[in-house]
């Protein structure tokens, strides 16, 4: 089920729940049939999102292709599509469209609640070939395991005490970082880092009365990298670093998304939410690298891997085992199996494995 409580997602024969599948006939959701589009739309497939809380009311909206459903009560958000789907970006297209869908029904009805970006699972489903077909997505992140702090020992062999770290210096940039990681929308979480690396610049290279935006920001970002060494972050040689922000950072995603006038940034769309990811990238990595010079800013959580070193995972692939299932004998997609087929797709630091079963979406 959909757990309208946890999120999770179970498919069981034992219980009756919101998503669910009575005898041979499709499956339901909240008793409304997932093929079928409550104002007649034809469906070919769609997602169940999960709300990051219970719905306030119930709600309905035609967008296009698609139609997004609410649920009074239930954290379950469906998504409807009446085109042929992509299977690996159908996803990606019901998260982007689903923004629009609760600004128009907060603006008509009031406000349904706001999605849970981080799921313990997803579930989707199409029509290909004239065959119902569901798949689960369930992220999960890769953990690596290292020393929890710094160790010294003297010449003797004998072990150094370490003085605790001191705390960071505060700046205003911080409660923007802060804020920064506190929000599910990328385009909020971009808005809130570019302040904070604005507010760092502003103390680094104070801008003038008189001094356009755009001058001051390239010669703060120069004065910024003769103390830190920028290129790293911005994938450019060092005396490129100021022209690489601006064109990567401020002309291309903070001025469409800073002038209310006229975004020209979509959140619906996929190639301008993968643009705001990179600029995100581009400026957060700069600001934690000069904020840390600046402020002693710490970052804490483990270590990182590079593009680089995550691509060599490829050559492990085959050593790695991913299981799927509840290992019950209540479960209808049957006990744990390994998942045969691993593979590291177009999208960054991700691995993808995919296996078959056989569940209430096959045809009766």
């Amino acid at each position: 089920m959909i757990g309208d409580e946890s999120g999770a997602l179970e498919w069981t024969k034992a219980q009756s729940d919101p998503l669910r599948s009575k005898g041979l006939g499709l499956p339901l959701w909240n008793e409304r049939p997932l093929f079928s589009d409550p104002a007649g739309m034809p469906v070919q497939g769609g997602v169940l999102l999960t709300l990051a809380g219970q719905a306030k009311q119930n709600g309905y909206v035609r967008l296009g292709d698609l139609s997004v459903e609410a649920i009074n009560g239930s954290r379950g958000l469906m998504v409807r599509m009446s085109e042929p789907v992509d299977p690996d970006r159908i996803v990606d297209q019901a998260v982007g469209a689903t923004a629009h869908a609760l600004d128009l029904l907060a603006a008509s009805a009031g406000p349904i609640g706001t999605l849970d970006m981080d799921p313990q699972s997803v579930l989707s489903w199409r029509v290909e070939a004239g065959r119902r077909i569901a798949r689960i997505t369930a992220p999960h992140g890769i953990a690596f395991r290292a020393d929890p702090g710094p160790s010294a020992t003297h010449l003797e062999g004998d072990a150094a005490e370490l003085s605790a770290s001191a705390l960071p210096v505060y700046h205003e940039s911080l409660r923007f970082h802060r804020l920064s990681q506190c929000t599910d929308d990328l385009f909020d979480a971009f808005r809130n880092t570019y302040l904070a690396m604005e507010s760092v610049l502003s103390d680094i290279a104070p801008r003038t009365s008189s001094e356009p935006e755009g001058k001051w920001l390239m010669r703060a970002m120069e004065t910024a990298q003769s103390s830190v060494d920028l290129s790293p972050y911005l994938g450019c040689s060092a005396d490129k670093v100021p022209a690489s922000f601006y064109d990567r950072v401020y002309k291309s995603v903070r001025c469409p998304l800073f002038h209310a006038r006229d975004m020209g940034l979509d959140s619906a769309s996929l190639e301008d939410r993968a643009l705001v990811m990179a600029g995100y990238r581009y400026c957060v990595e700069c600001f934690i690298a000069l904020a840390a010079e600046r402020y002693n800013f710490q970052v804490s959580g483990g270590v990182g891997l590079t593009a680089e070193g995550f691509a060599l995972l490829d050559t492990m692939l085959g050593a790695i085992t991913i299981q799927v299932g509840t290992g019950t004998s209540e479960d209808v997609f049957g006990p744990l199996v390994e998942l045969s087929t691993k593979e590291l797709p177009q999208q960054p630091n991700r691995i993808r494995a995919i296996g078959r079963a056989v569940g209430p979406f096959a045809d009766a």
